[in-house]
């Protein structure tokens, strides 16, 4: 059999080359890195809103970028850009993509499948289904956050509407494998929607890759005038770049030796061309969408790069991706853009920024800017820019990035251990049983695998992970077993516990015994009544799978001190209030069986779910493949 050498990934995007989006160079660094890659996209149509004239002579010259093969499905192009037209033509990609998706690759293998999340960000539902078809691991760089940003623009009012909306967002979140947020408030924000939050990293937006043609600059359409300040804002413009209070203060300084220059189209284009003529705004100049060749030479001459952004919760916390491009040309950046984009500048000192309606703050520092630049004076006040473009690297983020693919195709690691060792208890640990419950919903994203979270063989469904005979061990007899060294000095018990059990524990244990009955409902409500666990203590869980490993991992998150052992129900068959299983059904891993002999009705409901888990997400969705198991000695 051939060895496996090289990852291979399916890149779903809505745009892609000929079109100029950071998903080009990504594809270039990944080819570079000699993985296999391919692309899955629509027809080019963006800025402008029609399918490009090039690709509609010869669609066949666009089949391969930096040769990786593009597929690229029927959409109904952007059009005019109407909120109306644009649902459309995200909904075309959607159905078009998971239709031909199915088609052309459910038979084919990929380590992942990776997704472009630009808006709108259902796009990555192409991605999980196919994942399932093509047995992957999914990632999502999620550089526009929904629901949250189309209600911070106004597109969408409906609340009903925001909430189905962000259960989908939680549903797609908890099935991606990985996440890449765009900005740390991204970050943030989408570890407090999911499961697990050691799946999210950090991945900005690096300096768009542009090409010095010094012979553009005699043919440049634009003339400077070096006795004005000259400031640029380059890229699209839409609702999202808050055109209107732009404009305010455009209309606020003709009286300055001041021009303004806006450089890319967009939506708004034609809008600004009206209010620029009906404003008089002659110290404005518009240009339409241009090459990135022609813009690089327009940021080079500015004298200040302009950033504008409206406020909400999701835009406060977007980074736009400008900003990276800005850096590299180290001109002082003035911006009218709140949270994460705003500290950054003035925190780093590379401009001046203010809040998106604090349009008299900013007009008011314009004139200091046009002194500075009479004076010479402009680049020496604003200078850090080198210490920023560090994190927004291209280089050092996608190296990163690389890293991180290579890390989690590793298969998940699950430790084992045949009993308690006192070794163990000099050092932070979680404990629970190997069993169809666990593996269930670990598989199902409920549960996670992570650092000091161990097992002990306990059931029939070991034999998936670990293909060597392993001897099954029963909680009560682990419990039973088990010797704690003098050093710990409390056992704390959470989740229910009779005081024929408490009793029995201090009696084996001789230590001080502590209670903490939780509450019953949902796993949200029995985490907000965890209490701190004190040095020198056991904690012993006694809820079901999976509520106690998820108490267990909030600890070992929230928590410096923490040795837990997930038991369930075993203290009950230890202390005979529950009758213990017989020998031949023990020995098979059949426990569950005997259980059902009492409150059938409540565990024939969780057995069905666990199964019906376990055979969907470990056998027809693939992820028993992902697990691996190793004896820790």
């Amino acid at each position: 059999m051939e060895k496996k050498t090289r990852l291979k990934i399916l890149i779903v995007t809505q745009y892609f080359w000929p079109e100029n989006f950071r998903i080009n160079d990504l594809v270039y660094f990944l080819k570079n890195k000699n993985l296999e890659v391919e692309i899955l996209t629509g027809k080019p149509n963006y800025p402008g809103g029609k399918i490009y004239e090039k690709y509609e002579k010869d669609p066949d010259s666009f089949k391969s970028f930096c040769n990786c093969n593009v597929h690229r499905v029927p959409i109904l192009s952007r059009g005019s850009g109407s909120n109306t037209r644009l649902v459309f033509n995200y909904i075309s990609f959607l159905i078009s993509s998971i239709i031909y998706g199915i088609f052309k690759f459910r038979k084919k293998k990929f380590d992942y499948i990776f997704t472009f999340g630009t808006s709108p960000l259902t796009v990555a539902l192409t991605s999980i289904i196919l994942a399932k078809f093509c047995k992957s691991k999914t990632v999502l760089w999620v550089l526009d956050l929904w629901p949250e940003i189309i209600f911070d623009l106004g597109i969408f009012k409906n609340l009903h509407l925001k909430k189905i909306l962000s259960k989908i967002m939680i549903f797609m979140f908890n099935r991606t494998d990985i996440i890449l947020a765009q900005s740390k408030t991204y970050v943030k924000l989408i570890k407090a929607k999911i499961n697990n939050n050691e799946k999210v990293f950090f991945f900005p937006s690096w300096p768009e890759i542009q090409q010095d043609n010094k012979k553009l600059d005699t043919l440049l359409p634009l003339k400077l005038d070096n006795n004005y300040l000259n400031i640029f804002f380059t890229g699209s413009v839409g609702d999202a770049q808050n055109y209107k209070n732009f404009l305010e203060i455009i209309n606020k300084t003709k009286s300055l030796k001041i021009k303004w220059y806006i450089i890319g189209g967009g939506r708004r284009f034609k809008e600004l061309i009206k209010i620029k003529s009906l404003n008089n705004l002659f110290n404005l100049e518009l240009l339409d969408h241009i090459s990135l060749s022609e813009v690089y030479h327009y940021q080079k001459k500015a004298d200040i790069l302009f950033i504008s952004l409206k406020e909400g919760e999701a835009l406060s916390g977007t980074i736009p991706g400008k900003f990276s491009t800005y850096l590299k040309f180290k001109k002082p950046i003035l911006g009218l853009i709140s949270g994460e984009t705003k500290d950054l500048i003035n925190n780093y000192g590379v401009g001046l920024a203010f809040e998106p309606n604090q349009i008299d703050d900013l007009i008011n520092q314009i004139p200091k800017l046009l002194e500075l630049k009479q004076k010479n004076n402009l680049y020496n006040t604003f200078y850090n820019h080198e210490k920023l473009l560090d994190i927004f690297s291209y280089e050092k983020n996608l190296e990163n990035f690389f890293k991180i693919l290579k890390d989690n195709i590793n298969l998940s690691l699950v430790r084992i251990i045949n009993r308690i060792d006192k070794k163990l208890f000099d050092k932070n640990f979680v404990i629970s049983g190997l069993n169809l419950a666990f593996l269930s919903h670990y598989m199902s994203g409920d549960l996670n695998i992570y650092k000091n979270l161990y097992h002990w063989p306990d059931g029939l469904f070991k034999k998936f992970v670990y293909p060597k005979k392993i001897k099954k061990i029963p909680g009560r007899d682990l419990l039973n077993d088990l010797v704690i060294p003098e050093g710990i000095e409390t056992i704390h018990v959470l989740g229910y516990a009779q005081e024929n059990s408490l009793n029995f524990l201090k009696k084996k244990f001789n230590k001080n015994i502590i209670h903490s009955n939780l509450p019953f409902g949902s796993i949200k409500k029995i985490l907000h009544s965890i209490p701190i666990l004190k040095k020198n203590t056991l904690c012993i869980l006694t809820l079901p799978t999976p509520k106690q490993e998820q108490v267990a991992e909030f600890i070992s998150k929230n928590q410096s001190n923490y040795k837990i052992l997930c038991i369930g129900g075993a203290l009950n068959m230890l202390t005979g209030q529950e009758k213990p299983c017989p020998k031949f059904l023990e020995n098979y891993g059949l426990e569950t069986i005997w259980r059902l002999r009492t409150d059938t009705l409540r565990r024939s409901s969780r057995l069905f779910k666990t199964i019906f888990l376990f055979i969907y997400h470990g056998i027809f969705v693939g992820k028993l493949k992902n697990l691996k198991g190793t004896i820790h000695e």
